[in-house]
């Protein structure tokens, strides 16, 4: 991915001089076959020598081997076998197999036809040696006999940061990735890590073209900011990361002002900027953390590397939590003569794992939050989100200006430079026919500069070598041999998240949003008309009372579901606590929890089976079962599985889906699945149905003696017969991702609005432990949010603030879609569920070995309202606010939606307000009752609807939760 002759890495080669009218002459004259455990990661090198018109084609691999071959006929002129590479079991990391030699791009000197390049192996020459014995030395060789350079190979090991003594050079532990770069007399390398193992930051070096000393090293993670105290142990995985690695793309550089871009990867926590609750910071500040940044830094003549500018994107802390690198491309330096205006000398363009393309002024990157609202400060953002990129961009001068990239599994896509609104832009031109595998760099050449001569040329994985016509890539010259895959497409005209209660949001139920709490001995009637087939359930939206069972299924059967059955079952899954829940949310918000368990959460007694244990299912042999499973619980999810009996899925929290067989299912807290199970062909034998409650959500001390997680229930075939002993359950992965919805509906075109939520617990000034979202604990307000929406005047209508700061209000226009980007950073798992909408799941960071991440969106992905976010990971989920209304998010483990994790989607207000919706006589009453205010803003205020004096902004001081009452006596 290092690009020929362009050091500044902008993808268009006007020294090439091809000829498209010729491409489709072009043949293949020769390939080269090695051993199997060879690899080739560095790109090959075409080196012509001073005052020879012969080329030679440059090889270095993964077993250390450099090789120089006649680029006219493939014959090997010369082969140099080095140290013996080091061994990628050592590396703990499978990205690259066997063995980890040379997999950074080389560098040749033209004035002086001498080579450089990093090679790893193990200290003293040795074949192994284990981690802490590997080693990176640095080559010099003359070409093309490869022969070495007095006072070199030098050694990095042991070479402290320049900016951080305590951090230093292991190389075991680190891995130079990509292409190098010269800077006067400077070879400049980036240091990234290994699946982000062992303790290490990325680092970035010079070192002198004449001597080999390393002349500074930079770590990207350094203190003061860096996680503190510095681990010892080079296991340890906290020390830092944020490693430059680019897919091997090579690092730009700005040779008139002596300065080089790149982007780092994956940080360890937030660092200098704080997250989510960090501030507007310009790149100019010096910062001590590079984690998912674009970075600028100076080499002066010595080799001194000075850091001089930076972008962070605001969700970087999202993306760590989901191995989401920004550094998984490098940075493209586009033409200054061609891509520039608008008071912008020269742009800068970077990709990531997050799918977008950032366009940046390479003068001032954008530092962070620094765009209006708080936003990214970057001059554009293209958004292919649900995709990623590890290749960079390609660009063409010609035609006024254009850019190509590809998305994974992605077209490759032309977009036109111009100037818009007094700042550059780029605006879609045109797309390929094809899809590729997109982990390459577009790259341009044309012939002499000639207008309708541009080619820019793709080799990709799937399809082989490709060419297309610049500057929109209609035409194709070259198609190359590849794999080829083929897709029905349906043409929809939008996507229905049909909930039951679309367009009377007002019957959803939550108290203080969407009504008022109804009082004892008063009557409530909802009223709704079905729009949704499916498994749901009710429960009580308030004071934990669903904990204490006010809660039950609730079943809509669709005649023209996509399965065929015999009968329907349905089976509850739930936890028991032996104490009532208020009692229970008052220890649990209480100082004394706070300070005795950190906050943790109350453990039940025991789990239950449709609300009881030892439930018996009379089955009849041969037939087919529905079986519909919800989870009930206040905080357990449940592994699940039927002895003996493969589950069928068939449908999701109300969707339906393609069929697909599992052994055993994880039901997080109010997911649902219907599954069928296909009875045996006798009645020989009784079969068992076992429950597991997921004891990671539980405080180990905390568990009641003899507490038993499991439950069993019993698919009796012959009542007469013993019922057998429960078989002990093994934990098997499990990955809902794979669930493809019936419809096929396609994912959603990129976002309109995205959404950063981050969720955290911490105490407050009470010494309450709470639930936050943002830094932000959600608290009722004093006009349930419905009828502030619907009373608003139309001028601060779609203003959030009316809705109270603690409600943590988002206003979504109608119709948007609207993309959610929750990074967890808890140490446990939560099941957030949406209200109003089905989302489709686009990403998803892994939760260990048995819950494997979502890294890439699928094309046509599951839809859920409600999904398990795993441990200190995070997920992108998506969905189209179609439905006017007040919605909220929140996690449903109920102790944590009494301890105030929830966010609130104040959507279409403008739409909800034109309905004029008929409000039901018993949902005023009961606020009448309560005398809760129908009208006005958060506080109450109808007169001055931005004065917000008297809001409520923090819970209640009694402990009891927002709204439980405490109870006279027990």
């Amino acid at each position: 991915m290092l690009q020929d002759a362009d050091v500044s890495q902008s993808g268009y080669l006007p020294n090439h001089n091809i000829d498209p009218s010729k491409l489709s002459s072009y043949t293949l004259s020769y390939s080269k076959t090695f051993n199997t455990a060879e690899v080739f990661y560095a790109k090959p090198l075409v080196w012509t020598p001073s005052g020879s018109s012969s080329e030679y084609v440059i090889l270095v691999s993964n077993q250390n081997v450099v090789r120089v071959l006649d680029g006219a006929t493939g014959t090997t002129l010369y082969t140099r076998s080095l140290d013996p590479p080091f061994l990628s079991a050592d590396s703990s990391c499978g990205d690259i197999p066997n063995t980890i030699g040379i997999t950074g791009s080389p560098i040749i000197d033209s004035a002086t036809d001498i080579m450089y390049f990093y090679s790893k192996g193990y200290k003293n020459g040795a074949s192994s040696g284990g981690t802490i014995n590997g080693q990176y030395k640095l080559y010099a060789v003359k070409l093309p006999a490869l022969t070495d350079v007095a006072g070199f190979p030098k050694s990095l090991e042991g070479i402290a940061a320049t900016n951080d003594n305590t951090r230093y050079f292991i190389g075991g532990t680190v891995l130079q990735r990509p292409g190098l770069a010269f800077v006067g007399n400077s070879i400049v390398a980036g240091f990234g890590g290994q699946c982000d193992n062992f303790n290490y930051t990325g680092l970035l070096v010079t070192a002198s073209k004449t001597t080999g000393t390393v002349t500074n090293m930079q770590a990207m993670v350094a203190r003061p900011g860096a996680p503190s105290p510095q681990p010892t142990d080079i296991q340890d995985q906290t020390g830092g990361k944020a490693g430059i690695w680019q897919s091997g793309m090579g690092l730009a550089v700005d040779s008139a002002k002596s300065r080089v871009y790149f982007v780092t990867g994956n940080g360890r926590g937030p660092g200098d900027l704080k997250g989510s609750a960090g501030v507007a910071t310009p790149g100019s500040t010096k910062i001590s953390t590079l984690e998912q940044t674009v970075a600028r830094f100076s080499v002066d003549g010595s080799g001194l590397l000075t850091q001089e500018d930076w972008f962070c994107p605001v969700e970087y802390d999202n993306l760590n939590g989901s191995d989401g690198d920004f550094g998984s491309s490098g940075v493209a330096l586009l033409d200054p003569a061609t891509f520039s205006g608008g008071g912008v000398n020269r742009l800068a363009v970077a990709t990531g794992k997050n799918g977008k393309v950032y366009i940046m002024d390479a003068d001032s990157l954008g530092g962070f939050r620094m765009g209006s609202g708080s936003t990214d400060g970057v001059i554009q953002t293209l958004d292919y989100t649900g995709a990623s990129f590890f290749g960079g961009i390609g660009s063409y001068p010609g035609g006024g200006g254009y850019i190509y990239f590809i998305p994974t599994n992605g077209y490759l896509y032309a977009y036109k430079f111009s100037i818009q609104n007094g700042k550059p832009n780029f605006a879609l031109a045109g797309k390929s026919a094809l899809t590729f595998a997109g982990k390459c760099v577009p790259t341009v050449t044309d012939l002499n500069g000639q207008a309708g001569t541009g080619v820019v040329w793709v080799s990709d994985v799937n399809q082989g070598l490709h060419t297309a016509a610049a500057p929109d890539c209609f035409q194709r010259f070259i198609h190359g041999p590849g794999h080829y895959q083929f897709q029905i497409e349906h043409e929809l005209d939008k996507i229905v998240d049909a909930k039951l209660i679309k367009n009377t949001t007002f019957e959803d139920g939550p108290a203080m949003v969407t009504q008022c709490p109804i009082p004892p001995g008063e009557f409530f009637v909802y009223q709704f008309k079905v729009l949704q087939a499916g498994t749901y359930w009710y429960h009580a939206h308030v004071g934990g009372q669903y904990i204490d069972g006010f809660r039950g299924p609730l079943i809509i059967k669709d005649t023209q579901a996509p399965y065929k059955v015999d009968q329907e079952v349905t089976l509850t899954l739930s936890d028991l606590y032996h104490d009532e829940a208020p009692y229970l949310i008052n220890y649990f918000l209480s100082s004394d929890n706070t300070d005795t368990t950190g906050g943790a959460e109350p453990v039940p007694n025991s789990a239950l089976m449709n609300e009881a244990q030892n439930v018996k299912f009379s089955i009849t042999p041969g037939k087919k079962y529905l079986f519909r499973i919800i989870n009930m619980g206040a905080i357990g999810a449940h592994y699940l599985q039927f002895d003996q009996h493969t589950m069928t899925i068939v449908e999701v929290d109300g969707v339906f889906v393609q069929p697909y067989d599992v052994q055993q299912l994880f039901v997080g807290v109010a997911q649902r699945y219907s599954v069928v199970i296909q009875a045996k062909a006798d009645a020989s034998k009784n079969y068992a149905i076992v429950a597991s409650m997921d004891s990671d959500m539980f405080a180990s001390y905390l568990m009641p003696p003899g507490m038993n997680t499991n439950v069993t229930g019993w698919l009796v075939y012959d009542s007469a017969k013993a019922l057998p002993a429960p078989p002990s359950l093994q934990i098997q992965p499990f990955d809902d991702s794979v669930l493809i919805p019936a419809d096929q509906v396609p994912l959603m075109d990129p976002p309109s609005q995205t959404i950063y939520l981050t969720a955290s617990f911490g105490a407050n000034e009470a010494g309450s432990t709470r639930g936050l979202f943002n830094g932000v604990t959600y608290v009722p307000q004093k006009v349930p949010t419905l009828y502030t929406a619907l009373t608003a005047p139309a001028n601060v209508l779609n203003d959030p603030t009316i809705y109270g700061t603690n409600s943590i209000p988002f206003v979504l226009p109608y119709n948007s879609i609207i993309q959610l980007s929750i990074n967890n950073h808890d140490d446990r798992a939560h099941p957030f569920h949406l209200h109003g909408h089905n989302f489709q799941v686009v990403t998803r960071g892994s939760g260990g070995s048995n819950f494997p991440g979502l890294f890439d969106a699928r094309p046509l992905p599951m839809r859920r309202d409600t999904l398990v976010i795993y441990a200190e990971s995070s997920a992108v989920i998506r969905f189209r606010a179609d439905t006017p209304g007040i919605n909220l998010f929140h996690c449903h483990t109920e102790w944590h939606v009494e301890s105030g994790l929830t966010v609130t989607f104040i959507e279409a207000p403008t739409e909800l307000q034109a309905m004029k919706p008929y409000i039901p006589v018993s949902h005023r009453d009961v606020c009448d009752k309560h005398g809760i205010l129908r009208k006005g803003n958060a506080a109450g205020n109808s007169k001055n609807w931005q004065d917000l004096t008297g809001a409520n902004t923090e819970p209640p001081a009694s402990e009891w939760g927002a709204l439980v009452n405490p109870p006279t006596s027990r």
